[in-house]
């Protein structure tokens, strides 16, 4: 067995352990909207929520995880491979160091700029000034978020560099379970219940960090910050950084202007819109967002180590699986959709209006689907090269191309018009970075990945067509236990489907979604072996 192809085997199984580590997360990320909705429904109050919660969530991909993925992993790599431990360590911590201060200083501004700041993401609330100052207060309540949020960051940079991804994949899940608690607990003394939905985000961060860096402790490669602005490669990161903050500040623009006209739009558009973007995310998570993750130490390594030929067949291998796995999840959530969010969301206080037009959201949704999935990938490839301008400039072009569509299309079509003008804008991102990526692959990648794309195809049509039957022949339900019922029976239908056609066409893709499924028994050694580990 050759190195790349090993190398795709623990991709593969690293994807699995943070995709069912992700799969937890999702689960409970949905329970905690359907807790949500089902006490605060799509009402103004729980649009001051979702977009206070936005804003730190915007800073957060800034000094958070959107710069751990594009600077930490691949230079702490490279240190790792070239100095070992001791050098990659005194690398992380200065880093770190200056990195904490930017956050703490991130963190007071955003407390003292937070009235600018709900008038910037949400310049339609300040005709109603109620939900104008509710929403700034409870963006001050949750700014400290961001600072803890994005230590946890740091910290599951280092883990993953060091290939453990379980601890960083399961902080999600806790956070979700504090949130959800902030909403069903009682909280007297709080001025209004919505309160305690923030309440809940700062705790979930408190533990979000504990778990994190009692992992990175216990494995010996946790750090506390150091004061060393000199040490070698700093410069180097500050290179890297300054384009990759700017892109993600571009991608973050694109929210804003899309959080902006949805907040033009009839009440209640922002929370039908965020509701949908949570269901895709949701789908997103399970393999695609796993998969760049898991894949980018492996392709820093690669690039550390001058292998370009296992560079360019472990891109393939898991482009090929990631564009097999979204065609299938983009189908089933097109024809599905209204399904989807009548089990989640149609009951309390969420409308039956409010399910048909977060239902049309996430079918526009689901059109985007594949190259958004492609996009966290290529991305990541790009990060692993230290090239960091490429999706920058992606982004720009994304950015104008959805100002202008999205635009467009809310005006005659509504808040379905602004999922429809972002899925058309992600395709643009995609077709960009896919061409400007082709000189840093073999010439036979692109060829490849081709006839993968077809095969999905077929794949995918054979899964559809069962599904789209049964829905046309059974319909759906207005919440009930027979429409979970019924859209339990069709995603059982459709993923059966989906194997069925992957073993009877000999699907080559298909064997990495295999791998990337968890054994039990596998992970119980896995888990012994680190253990025994940790304790010698």
């Amino acid at each position: 067995m050759s190195e790349s192809q090993k190398e795709t085997n623990r991709v593969a199984r690293s994807t699995g352990v943070v995709g069912l580590w992700t799969l937890f997360s999702r689960i409970l990320g949905a329970l905690r909207d359907i807790v949500v909705a089902n006490i605060f429904g799509a009402t103004a109050v729980a649009d001051a929520f979702f977009v206070a919660q936005t804003i730190p969530n915007v800073f957060r991909r800034l000094v958070g995880e959107g710069a751990v993925s594009a600077v930490l992993v691949p230079t702490y790599a490279e240190r790792l491979a070239q100095e070992g431990q001791e050098g990659a360590k005194r690398y992380a911590r200065a880093l770190l160091g200056i990195w904490f201060l930017i956050v703490v200083a991130v963190v007071l501004l955003g407390i003292a700029c937070a009235p600018f700041l709900v008038s910037l993401f949400a310049f339609g609330f300040r005709d109603n000034p109620q939900i104008y100052e509710l929403t700034v207060r409870l963006t001050r309540w949750m700014f400290p978020y961001l600072g803890l949020v994005s230590l946890v960051g740091f910290y599951g940079g280092i883990a993953n560099a060091h290939r453990r991804f379980a601890a960083a994949a399961a902080t999600p899940v806790v956070f979700n379970v504090c949130v959800i608690a902030g909403a069903v607990l009682p909280m007297t003394f709080l001025p209004h219940p919505i309160y305690g939905l923030a309440v809940g985000v700062v705790c979930g961060g408190v533990v979000q960090l504990t778990v994190i860096g009692t992992d990175v402790a216990v494995s010996r490669c946790g750090m506390l910050p150091a004061w060393a602005p000199k040490e070698r490669g700093l410069s180097e990161a500050g290179r890297l950084m300054v384009p990759q903050l700017f892109g993600i500040a571009v991608y973050q623009i694109n929210i804003v202007v899309l959080r902006t006209y949805a907040s033009m739009l009839p009440e209640g558009s922002v929370t039908q819109y965020y509701n949908a973007t949570r269901v895709q995310e949701l789908t997103l998570g399970l393999f695609a967002v796993a998969l760049a993750t898991a894949s980018q130490p492996s392709l820093s390594r690669f690039r550390a180590i001058g292998d370009h030929r296992g560079f360019s067949e472990l891109f393939r291998n898991s482009m090929g699986s990631l564009i097999l796995v979204s065609c299938g999840a983009a189908v089933g959530m097109a024809l599905l959709s209204k399904s989807i969010v009548v089990v989640l969301f149609g009951h309390g206080e969420f409308s039956r209006e409010a399910v048909d037009r977060t239902a049309d959201v996430l079918f526009w949704l689901s059109l985007g689907l594949i190259p958004a999935a492609g996009v966290r990938m290529v991305n990541q490839v790009f990060f692993a090269l230290k090239n960091t301008k490429r999706p920058v400039q992606a982004g720009v072009w994304a950015l104008l191309f959805n100002a202008l569509a999205g635009g467009v299309l809310a005006y005659y079509f509504g808040v379905s018009g602004l999922a429809a003008g972002l899925s058309i804008a992600t395709f643009v991102q995609f077709v960009v970075l896919l061409f400007w990526l082709r000189r840093s692959l073999e010439s036979w990648v692109y060829p490849a990945l081709t006839a993968s794309f077809f095969r999905s195809v077929a794949v995918t049509m054979l899964m559809g067509l069962p599904i789209y039957w049964l829905r046309q022949e059974f319909g759906w339900e207005r919440t009930s236990w027979l429409a979970v019922l019924k859209l339990t029976v069709f995603i059982g239908v459709g993923l059966a489907s989906f194997f069925m056609a992957c073993r009877s066409l000999a699907i080559p893709e298909f064997q990495m979604v295999v791998e990337a499924i968890p054994n039990p028994a596998r992970l119980l050694r896995r888990l012994l072996r680190q253990w025994r580990r940790n304790r010698s």
